[in-house]
């Protein structure tokens, strides 16, 4: 399977390409197929190369095939001293540029402060013109006409503009279709949900509404279509539909996909080829608080466990370069409001944001993991102090969870009105505080404060950044064991690489 991808990969670089200098070869696979390839030489002579797949699997291009190895591709690599240079006239350029045009219109959508209706509805207001800062932004672009020969640059950019009306019409063509398919695929998930009673939700008070806009769409004059489009519809006859008081004046796309794939693993209706849940699956009840106080008890015990699962995994991710033992692992866990509990089948994750009988099993190595720490039934104990502290300081809230998943991914300027407007502290370890301290996370609080003129707003940001020193400084109960995780955290001669990818590999 890899050795079939890879080669794909780059019998599609020899046929976009009339020449390539050997010594090129490494940069232009890179950048034009993210591969990672080495130069075999032999003194000061290239004999080949060899493959550092992303699958971690090696090859030498001659375990790949005849037909790209260097020594029988003269036409392309020549005698070595032939500069690298597109053929522009190969039909895999033509498509390249296709490429770089559909990416540019789907970008110069993305990209807008609040995209204004559907993207097909976009893409028919844009011309050429209208794409030409993203165009020239995107890497693929800089990359065709870098190696475009000079003296046919400017046909390279005509011949960009003179395929740009077919792309578009194209574009808009398949996004029209998708669209239609995908409300369709909504008003049945809808009705699926409705007859499983998933939500105690109806049309009496309106409260189905919360549905719909949970999954991005609204219900007006009988029809069902987007929320930010009319363009499509489904006709849906339940009359006049009362609001429910204080719906969602405004939802984050993002979350409105992570909630339809959730419903749709709920009601059975997705499938292995579905888009996998983010850890952000993990704060639906926040995002959706009304919807999620409505939701049937079995079902809610089922999307705690889904939900908790692809937070535990997103988080050792995160965590990977933080930890350097068994021990770790669980002190960067705790200090989140998850914690671990030891059963026969092996270890299990419960946190302190869904009901204490949900969990999610841990993959067999990383109970093995956790199984080497030689006090294991000490530190399992030790878990309770900081678990207890976080409910007794009121910190068993999803935002504060949700605080600490915004300063981990560099989202600091969220993180610091957060902090200084709602007072909301961040549940995570001290030491990656410290770290986004360190790495533009009080540069962020510093900046918010020299733009606020009020003199309360100035005390209040102050009071933030008093908030993050006191979760750098003092501990409470729990100082000796986080004291410990910190000797532990310093001393990098304690590092052991085969006991990180143990418990960080997959």
């Amino acid at each position: 399977m890899h050795r079939k991808r890879l080669l794909k990969q780059i019998e599609t670089t020899y046929d976009l390409f009339k020449t390539i200098h050997p010594q090129e070869l490494e940069e232009v696979l890179k950048e034009y197929q993210d591969l990672d390839i080495k130069l075999d030489m032999k003194e000061e002579v290239i004999e080949g190369f060899t493959i550092y797949d992303k699958s971690r699997y090696v090859f030498r291009e001659k375990e790949l095939g005849k037909n790209i190895r260097m020594q029988n591709r003269k036409d392309i690599f020549g005698n070595g001293n032939e500069p690298t240079k597109i053929d522009t006239d190969s039909k895999q350029f033509k498509l390249e540029i296709q490429k770089v045009i559909k990416e540019a219109l789907t970008t110069s959508y993305l990209k807008s402060p609040r995209p204004d209706g559907l993207l097909s509805e976009h893409i028919m207001t844009m011309n050429f013109d209208n794409i030409v800062p993203s165009l020239i932004a995107l890497k693929k672009h800089s990359f065709l006409e870098r190696y475009t020969p000079r003296n046919q640059r400017a046909e390279f950019r005509k011949a960009v503009e003179n395929a740009f009306p077919m792309v578009r019409e194209r574009l808009y063509e398949l996004e029209t279709k998708k669209e239609k398919e995908t409300l369709e695929n909504k008003f049945k998930l809808i009705g699926n949900l409705l007859r499983k009673g998933v939500f105690a939700i109806g049309t009496k008070q309106g409260s189905v509404r919360l549905l719909f806009q949970s999954l991005g769409v609204k219900y007006h004059n009988n029809k069902l279509s987007f929320t930010d489009s009319n363009r499509h519809t489904v006709h849906v006859p339940l009359g006049h539909l009362p609001f429910p008081e204080n719906m969602e004046k405004f939802v984050s796309t993002g979350f409105v996909r992570q909630n339809h794939l959730m419903l749709e693993m709920l009601s059975e209706q997705s499938s292995e080829n579905s888009p996998k849940l983010t850890a952000s699956a993990i704060f639906l009840p926040m995002i959706f608080p009304k919807l999620y106080e409505k939701m049937n008890p079995v079902y809610k015990q089922q999307y705690e466990k889904v939900a908790l699962a692809s937070y535990v995994k997103n988080a050792e991710r995160m965590h990977a370069p933080f930890e350097k033992s068994p021990k770790d692992y669980i002190a960067l866990f705790n200090a989140k409001g998850f914690y671990f509990v030891k059963g026969e089948k092996g270890f299990e994750a419960r946190s302190i944001y869904t009901d204490n009988r949900t969990s999610c099993p841990l993959p067999k190595r990383t109970s093995l993991y956790l199984d080497s720490i030689p006090d294991l039934t000490t530190t399992l104990k030790e878990q309770q102090t900081v678990i207890n502290d976080l409910v007794k300081d009121g910190r068993n809230n999803l935002k504060n969870l949700w605080a600490g998943h915004l300063m981990e991914r560099g989202v600091y300027d969220k993180f610091a009105f957060m902090l200084t407007n709602e007072r909301t502290y961040p549940n995570l370890h001290r030491e990656i505080v410290q770290h986004h301290m360190d790495n533009g996370l009080e540069k962020s609080i510093t900046e918010l404060v020299a733009r606020r003129k009020n003199v309360q707003q100035n005390r209040l940001l102050r009071r933030g950044v008093y908030a993050i020193s006191s979760l750098l400084g003092s501990c409470s109960s729990s100082e000796e064991m986080f004291n410990g995780f910190k000797d532990e955290f310093t001393d990098f001669t304690k590092f052991k690489g085969k006991g990180k990818g143990m418990g960080m590999s997959w």
